[in-house]
C-alpha cells in the first residue's frame, strides 16, 4: 500500500528532524490510512490509525493550542466518535464526540470565524444522532 510508504518516509524525515510539520504529516497519513479502513468496515484497524493521529494531535496541541491546534485535535476525536459509532459502541463514540465538543466551544468563542461556528454546529448534530 501506498500509505505505508508514505508513512516509512515521514517516520524516517522524524528521526532526522523532529518539526512541527513532520508530526503533522504523520497525523495526516494516520488520518487516511484510518479513512480507508473505516471504508473496509476494518473498524479495529481504522480506531488504531485514528488514535495515532489522535496522538500526533495532542502533541501538537500541547505545543501551541492555537484555534487551529484545537479544531485539528477536535476532527480527531470526532472521527474516533464516528469510528465508534459506526462500531456501534454508543458510549465510547459520546465520549469522543463530548471532547470534540469541548473544544470546539472553546474554538468558536476564540476566534468568531464563520468555519468555527459550522464546525461547532456539526458537533452538536454529532452528538444529536447518538
Amino acid at each position: 500500500m501506498f500509505y505505508d510508504t508514505a508513512v516509512s518516509i515521514t517516520e524516517q524525515r522524524m528521526e532526522k528532524s523532529d518539526t512541527l510539520s513532520v508530526h503533522h504529516d504523520l497525523a495526516i497519513l494516520w488520518d487516511l490510512l484510518s479513512k480507508y479502513y473505516i471504508e473496509n468496515r476494518d473498524f479495529d484497524t481504522a480506531t488504531d490509525y485514528a488514535s495515532k493521529a489522535l496522538e500526533e494531535m495532542i502533541h501538537l496541541h500541547d505545543i501551541s493550542s492555537t484555534p487551529d491546534a484545537k479544531r485539528n485535535l477536535s476532527n480527531a476525536y470526532e472521527k474516533l466518535g464516528y469510528i465508534q459509532e459506526l462500531n456501534g459502541a454508543l458510549s465510547s463514540a459520546l465520549q469522543y464526540y463530548r471532547k470534540m465538543l469541548e473544544l470546539r466551544i472553546q474554538v468558536a468563542e476564540e476566534s468568531h470565524r464563520i468555519d468555527a461556528q459550522l464546525d461547532l454546529s456539526l458537533g452538536y448534530d454529532d452528538i444529536g444522532k447518538i
